[in-house]
């Protein structure tokens, strides 16, 4: 199942800061089952020292069924 495209915001800030740590809560009225894949990109909002950024890692936690994906 796809979830479809879930723009990542809190309402207040614009841009996500250098070593920064953000968790978002996420909801569907339905179960997705096992995670199989994400995509990440960027909005390119952002110009001169702010159009590149480096991801090291996400982790997705399924609260329904208590399962963690890194």
């Amino acid at each position: 199942m796809d979830t479809g495209v879930r723009e990542l915001s809190d309402g207040v800030r614009k841009e996500f800061a250098s070593g920064s740590v953000l968790n978002f809560l996420l909801s569907t009225t339905v179960c997705l089952g096992d995670l199989e894949y994400i995509r990440i990109w960027p909005d390119n909002s952002g110009g001169g020292k702010h159009s590149g950024w480096y991801l090291s890692r996400i982790k997705v936690q399924d609260l329904q069924r208590n399962e963690t994906f890194v």
